[in-house]
This record gives structure tokens, C-alpha cells and sequence, in this order.
């Protein structure tokens, strides 16, 4: 496997020992847990900082389709509010093109009933399709996608690739591209920043690499994440992280 082109930067561990994703190459990492990464006015979400240290910032200019921070929590930690009543939400940046968002893994829930009620985005490139809900089904978007693969706490997802109703409960989503892919610009919480396709939700965290991760990095992304965001009940039986969260 190659050694990934983004820019790792060293972050404050949760706890002495504990090991985060500061320990591995990300190209985009998003924490609403950490809210100095959080530009908001009044709860409304105008940036969401990236901590991987490549500055893909995603922004919101428009007070009606800003997130809202300070307001939902999950295991006691803040997470940001897409609301379950209107889908024109989203985060965006440009970025440029050929972005190689290849193995991402996402902290979320999803509150808008039992069916996507549009091409709701979890997260796409500003023109290309990324992980979107297929309107009117319980299933992603299955085709026109640059991902392959795709788990729901730590359990491969097979298709059709029913996403519904396990997200109707805080999850970790992981999709992975199987060869490297080129996208431009990254959108978080709709579909490539079409009005009306964003999120009904809430997100927690997004942790995204340029490189298709190990099977020991990312069982340590899971439990990271699962310990975290107090799902550790929801990894599978076998998981090396389902007792105790991944160390240094």
C-alpha cells in the first residue's frame, strides 16, 4: 500500500495513551466534539474547521442552510444539527479538483423517517456523487458513486446496500473506494450543494484519507470512534476494539 500525500499534524490525545487519528495520515478530519474548530453565530454553523491540517474548510454563507451547533449532544458531546424538518443544509468548499477522498468514515444519524425523502448527501465532491440516500428507498445511492464498499459499525453493508433503518440511530458509516479516485471540492451533509438533497440529522465527526486504510488502521478509526461517541455496544462481537478503545 502507498504512503499517503496529505499532511499528518500531531492533536491532542483524549485521554493520556489513547490513541486518535492524529496517529495516521488524514486528509480531512472533522470534530464537532471540538468546538474551537466551530465558527457559528447564534448556534448557526457559517465554517467547520478540518483538523487533519490541510485546511479543507467546509463554509455555509447562507444563515437559512447553516447547521446549528450547541444544541444536541451525543454522549455528552456536541454534534452539529442538519434538523429533521427541511433538507437545504450543507457544509461545502471548493477545494479545487482531483481530491482523493477515498476511505471515510463518518460519526451520524439520520431523522427523517423511515426513506430518503430526497438524494440526501452524507458527503460528495462539489460536482461528483458521493454517498447520497436513493430518494423514496432505505438504500444509498448505488450507482454514479466513486465508492465500492461500505460498513456500518465495523459490518460490511451488502447490497442493496440498505443504509435504513441502522442510521435512524447514531452510527459509524464507513465507504471506501477500491482505487484512488479525483473529485472536486467536498461537500458534507448534502449532494454537491443541490438545493433541497441536504441531510436530516446530525453529524459528529467525519475522518476522511487519501489512501484506502489497513484493516489494523481501521478498526482503530471504529474504535476511536465508537468509544468516543459511546457506541461500543454496536461494534461486532469480534472486534478488537469492542472492550476497550484502541492505545498508543
Amino acid at each position: 500500500m502507498r504512503l499517503g500525500t496529505s499532511l499528518a499534524i500531531t492533536q491532542p490525545r483524549l485521554l493520556g495513551g489513547l490513541w486518535t487519528p492524529s496517529e495516521i495520515a488524514t486528509a480531512a478530519w472533522f470534530d464537532a466534539a471540538d468546538t474551537a474548530t466551530i465558527t457559528e453565530s447564534g448556534g448557526a454553523v457559517s465554517q467547520w474547521d478540518d483538523k487533519s491540517g490541510n485546511a479543507n474548510h467546509v463554509t455555509q454563507a447562507t444563515g437559512s442552510n447553516q447547521p446549528v451547533t450547541n444544541a444536541i449532544n451525543i454522549n455528552g458531546l456536541n454534534v452539529l444539527d442538519w434538523g429533521s424538518s427541511v433538507n437545504t443544509k450543507g457544509l461545502a468548499s471548493l477545494l479545487g479538483a482531483s481530491n482523493n477522498w477515498r476511505d471515510t468514515f463518518v460519526v451520524l444519524r439520520w431523522d427523517g423517517g423511515a426513506t430518503f425523502n430526497d438524494f440526501n448527501g452524507v458527503m460528495t465532491g462539489t460536482s461528483n456523487i458521493g454517498l447520497i440516500g436513493n430518494v423514496g428507498s432505505a438504500n444509498a445511492y448505488s450507482t454514479e458513486k466513486w465508492w465500492d464498499t461500505m460498513a456500518i459499525n465495523g459490518a460490511s453493508v451488502l447490497t442493496p446496500f440498505a443504509v435504513l433503518p441502522a442510521l435512524a440511530s447514531n452510527s459509524i458509516l464507513q465507504f471506501t473506494a477500491n482505487s484512488d479516485i479525483s473529485v472536486s471540492g467536498l461537500a458534507i451533509g448534502s449532494d454537491r450543494e443541490i438545493s433541497n438533497r441536504g441531510w436530516k440529522g446530525v453529524f459528529a465527526e467525519v475522518i476522511t484519507s487519501e489512501t484506502e486504510l489497513s484493516t489494523t488502521d481501521s478498526q482503530k478509526i471504529e474504535g476511536y470512534l465508537a468509544w468516543k461517541w459511546g457506541l461500543e455496544a454496536n461494534l461486532p462481537a469480534d472486534h478488537p476494539y469492542k472492550s476497550s478503545p484502541p492505545t498508543v
